[in-house]
């Protein structure tokens, strides 16, 4: 049996800088992911697939899902056949801007590739696949801090994130993509000035981007739809210790990240993150 985690994803600055003739808007973001995600599983079966939903958030999961979405593209790209049993703990909420499930099409297609017995594939036919099925699959392919900028088909890989404490907070309210998408207003901006992204990470600097910069251009978009995003904004730019706050993805999960070493502040979060009904997790963000 193959195992992994696929980690959380998260956009400490996203901006929406221009639009294709097809729809599609072209993003310039600064991506990185967290030490907390869904558990995976893989092993060969003897007469047919078999995928099995558990977690938190595995009832939510419908028939026509990811995780057979990438099955089937696998099967389709490699001619491979062999039956296979899936086992998917489901934690990251759904529709939650964390890509959740493009972490985890991204780590099925890693784990079917390392099965002994699946065909070898290169890194492009990988990645290639990965587009076919998200946006965000291919930087959760990457599974590293990554500039990701296009549709989500240019990378660059940076330097690694400093080990920071991070709290993931949640309403309660799932938000399509493509919704937020629908309701964006705003002006495109500029991409994120290269500098910025240079050389090693630490802290200060992490703390300097994320309070110099408008941190998500879908901001005002997934308010319109989500108002609870701003109570949670709120809150977590009221509580001490924290260096920078924001929106993830498309929403409506708000991250805060915490200073090095300040456990009783952190504590002192969760208690009052503990007297609100919002889905809330405490994790690292992933060197």
């Amino acid at each position: 049996m193959l195992s992994s985690l696929a980690f959380a994803k998260i956009n400490l600055l996203l901006k929406v800088t221009g639009r294709r003739n097809n729809g599609y808007h072209l993003l310039d973001s600064l991506v990185g992911f967290c030490e907390f995600g869904d558990r995976l599983e893989i092993s060969l079966n003897e007469a047919r697939d078999e995928i099995i939903m558990e977690g938190t958030f595995g009832l939510e999961i419908g028939d026509n899902n990811i995780i057979r979405k990438t099955l089937e593209k696998f099967r389709e790209t490699t001619k491979w056949e062999q039956p296979v049993r899936i086992r998917l703990e489901k934690e990251i909420p759904i529709g939650a801007g964390l890509g959740g499930g493009s972490s985890d099409a991204a780590t099925m297609l890693r784990l079917l590739s390392q099965i002994p017995n699946s065909p070898p594939l290169t890194h492009k036919e990988l990645f290639n696949m990965a587009l076919e099925l998200g946006a965000d699959v291919p930087v959760c392919l990457h599974g590293k801090t990554t500039r990701m900028q296009g549709i989500g088909e240019r990378l660059s890989l940076l330097q690694p994130l400093p080990k920071l404490p991070i709290v993931l907070v949640n309403p309660n309210c799932r938000l399509e993509t493509k919704d937020v998408f629908g309701a964006f207003r705003g002006n495109y901006s500029d991409p994120i000035d290269s500098y910025l992204l240079e050389k090693s990470w630490n802290q200060e600097k992490l703390e300097n981007l994320l309070t110099s910069e408008r941190q998500n251009d879908l901001y005002d978009a997934a308010i319109s739809l989500v108002p609870q995003i701003s109570q949670v904004l709120r809150l977590l730019r009221e509580l001490p210790g924290v260096i920078g706050v924001g929106m993830s993805g498309s929403g409506a999960t708000c991250f805060a990240i915490f200073e090095r070493g300040k456990t009783s502040k952190i504590n002192e979060a969760l208690r009052k993150l503990n007297g609100t009904t919002w889905w809330h997790k405490l994790t690292y963000l992933l060197p």
